[in-house]
């Protein structure tokens, strides 16, 4: 794109230049190394310790399971580097990495320019809701990294016709779609581009079958690995089972008798026991507020912990994403690519597939869903970013600083804000390694509620080798009398949270023989009734 701004012919591929390669490595190079000094450096919570927990054990995670990263989680735990679990968070970063990789090259490839492509992975990997996912063990920032990388195989597609780029397409959206079902929502972005470009592509029955063949595979690779692995035996699903099994109550959804059918195996593959479906009049104004502010830039300056939580609390809790800044340069390469706007439905059917799945899905953590909506913004925002100026070295020049102004100003802002690797999660890595080093009984017993015991299950089970203790997850407060009773019969030593029972001189006395480690956590030892 040379001279007067003009933009490529479609479908024109783009010979790299010789400074392609040196631009890609040192975008790589900044992101890994900003992942790496903010990455969280052991145990989480919740959902991403059960990441941690599965992955060692190759187990079976909350639906719809996540059995492709699980797997590739494994590989990473074999790793000769720090702990488990920080091998998990590390896998995190290195698929944040490749997903803002296979960006940068889909950019490049169809603007012809490095700017444009080093602003919209940039803008990705600096946007909070992708980085504070690429630096925990979280499903979001993985399962992104193969649909971008769905994006970089359709742009080969249309531009060579090669069946192989259609095929590996079809691979990795079906990876990313069947592994997180909400992720549907963004292929008609995909079947828009193509009907765009379709004079450019042929796509005969052959082929049409090949990739829906490739398509589906994923999906039966997950069925298939719920069915093998969700076995009462297993340490992934022990605990829960013998809990079920204490409680008299089925293992799941009653609708069916076992967990080990297949049609149990596709419902929870699927996904399909999510809470809060639906679109709703009512909530949605509140929920597109809260989106709204959250590509304002607002967040930077603003705690969100300090809002109100019905319009602005999100699981991630801090930082913006996108910007106004950015918003505008995705809205200005909608424009300047309306001549070619196969790619500007792509960036856009990315971004309202997604918000309408925010929409439906209308939760509490809604905004933690959002990675492909600033997928498809942040390459809008690079295309913004390949104009240039007819006339006038210093309006190229002015305009390029402000395309580099929405990443670095996403950078300097949420950097402190979404930082993991501080004293304070340091010092609480250093209570947990304290745990897992206290000499606790065997067949010891810890109830808790969902969070931590998702920390327990991975820290003890995995970090201390000890898979001989109980991690009860129980989420209704009346079912822990009936556990607590199980534990004392089978004469197992019980710690419970000391916030569930009334102060007494008996609980004082369970909490005074409670191991150090384990007081200071606010647990309690039961070896009696209280």
């Amino acid at each position: 794109m040379k001279g007067g701004g003009k933009l490529p012919p479609p479908a024109q591929a783009i010979k790299p230049s010789r400074w392609h390669w040196p631009m890609r490595l040192a975008m790589c190079a900044l992101v890994a190394t900003v992942y790496g000094a903010t990455l969280h450096p052991g145990v989480n919570r919740g959902d991403s310790a059960e990441i941690q927990y599965a992955s060692a054990t190759l187990g079976v995670c909350h639906s719809p399971g996540y059995p492709v990263e699980v797997h590739f989680g494994k590989f990473f735990t074999l790793l000769p580097v720090g702990n488990v679990a920080w091998r998990i968070n590390l896998m995190m970063a290195v698929f944040g990495v490749l997903g803002c990789l296979s960006l940068f090259d889909t950019v490049h490839r169809i603007s012809g320019r490095l700017l444009p492509a080093w602003v919209a992975a940039t803008t990705l990997a600096f946007s909070s809701v992708y980085w504070s996912h690429a630096i925990v063990a979280e499903a979001y920032v993985f399962y992104g990294a193969f649909m971008l990388a769905g994006v970089w195989a359709a742009t080969r597609f249309v531009f060579t016709n090669k069946a192989i780029w259609l095929y590996f397409m079809a691979l990795v959206l079906g990876i990313c779609c069947w592994d997180r079902p909400s992720e549907l929502f963004v292929l008609p972005g995909f079947v828009a581009m193509w009907l765009v470009f379709r004079g450019k592509v042929k796509l005969g029955a052959p082929r049409v079958a090949v990739a829906a063949a490739l398509f589906l595979a994923p999906l039966a690779f997950s069925v298939a690995s719920y069915l093998v692995y969700y076995a009462p035996q297993r340490l992934p699903n022990r605990d829960d089972v013998l809990r079920d099994k204490i409680l008299s109550m089925p293992r799941g959804d009653p609708k069916f008798a076992s967990m080990g059918t297949l049609p149990r195996a596709l419902c929870y593959c699927l996904g399909l026991g999510w809470a809060d479906q639906g679109l709703s009049a009512q909530r949605a104004w509140p929920d597109l507020v809260r989106y709204g502010f959250y590509l304002s830039g607002a967040g930077a300056f603003v705690d969100f912990g300090r809002m109100d939580d019905r319009t602005t609390a999100i699981e991630q809790g801090r930082g913006t994403s996108l910007s106004c800044l950015g918003f505008l340069l995705a809205v200005w390469g909608s424009i300047l690519w309306r001549r070619q706007f196969g790619w500007v439905l792509l960036g856009w059917g990315l971004f309202a597939g997604n918000l309408a799945f925010y929409l439906w899905n209308s939760r509490w953590d809604g905004l933690t869903f959002i990675v492909p909506g600033m997928a498809g913004m942040s390459l809008l925002a690079g295309l913004g970013a390949a104009w240039l100026p007819r006339t006038g070295r210093a309006r190229r020049w002015a305009f390029q600083a402000v395309c580099l102004a929405v990443p670095l100003f996403l950078l300097a802002t949420n950097y402190p804000l979404l930082d993991r690797s501080t004293p304070d999660e340091h010092h609480r890595q250093e209570m947990l390694q304290d745990i897992a080093a206290t000499p606790l009984p065997r067949e010891s017993a810890f109830l808790l509620t969902y969070w931590p015991a998702m920390t327990f299950r991975a820290l003890l089970h995995v970090e201390a080798g000890r898979p001989d203790i109980h991690v009860f997850r129980l989420d209704k407060k009346e079912d822990f009398p009936t556990v607590l009773d199980y534990c004392r019969k089978k004469e197992w030593t019980a710690f419970l949270p000391r916030y569930f029972f009334e102060p007494s001189p008996e609980v004082q006395a369970a909490a005074a023989r409670t191991p150090k480690a384990l007081r200071e956590i606010g647990l309690v030892q039961v070896t009696s009734p209280l």
